[in-house]
């Protein structure tokens, strides 16, 4: 994986709580590994956000 993509990545998961997209995370895969870590990384106040109807 290009070091691009993976900025990418992280720049999707960072933009996910305002466009409520996530990209296609398969199983066993990098991006579930880096959206794992990810994730441990946050904030607690940053891990729930509320949705706006």
């Amino acid at each position: 994986m290009l070091k691009s993509e993976i900025v990418r990545l992280l720049q999707t998961f960072h933009d996910q709580p305002q466009t409520l997209l996530l990209p296609e995370i398969p199983e066993d895969s990098f991006e579930k590994k880096l959206y794992s870590t990810y994730l441990a990384y946050l904030p607690p106040e940053k891990i729930a956000f509320p949705l706006k109807m």
